[in-house]
């Protein structure tokens, strides 16, 4: 995987990338002015004068969408946990449940639209719960054949 080309080019550790230089006006409090070092992402062109150039990159940890999915994904799995723990369910099948709430939570967003992360939630455990039974049900009706 270390050796696979990214489709959106090298890798940003491996870019040397420009830096231009702001001075920003002293505010009322600051009595000197403060520099900031912001890199500019150009590329060659013919001329002399550098184009900016969009990049995309991984989004940060620690951004407000990042925060926010994570507390998502906690809140659902804590809730998973407890009711499937309340319903007595073994831990594989709360694996399974798990799988299929992340399954539609990521593959189709669309179905969060006007709905409750619980009701997804439940649904999750009905689906496994019908696939496990009909499993059994199946096994059970294959072992009682006679040939």
């Amino acid at each position: 995987m270390a050796n696979m080309r990214s489709p959106l080019g090298p890798s940003p550790d491996k870019v040397s990338v420009p830096t231009l230089m702001l001075t920003v006006s002293p505010s009322s409090q600051a009595k000197t002015p403060t520099s900031v070092t912001t890199p500019i992402l150009t590329t060659p062109t013919s001329g002399d004068t550098p184009t900016p150039v969009m990049q995309r990159s991984s989004p940060k940890k620690t951004g407000s969408l990042s925060l926010f999915y994570r507390k998502v994904y906690q809140m659902s799995y804590l809730r998973i946990k407890d009711l499937c723990e309340r319903l007595r369910l073994e831990h594989d099948t709360i694996q399974k449940v798990w799988t299929c709430f992340e399954h539609c939570l990521v593959c189709f967003p669309d179905m969060m639209k006007d709905r409750n992360i619980d009701q997804l939630i439940m649904c999750s455990i009905y689906i496994v719960a019908k696939v496990i039974n009909n499993n059994n049900n199946n096994n059970n009706n294959n072992n009682n054949i006679s040939l």
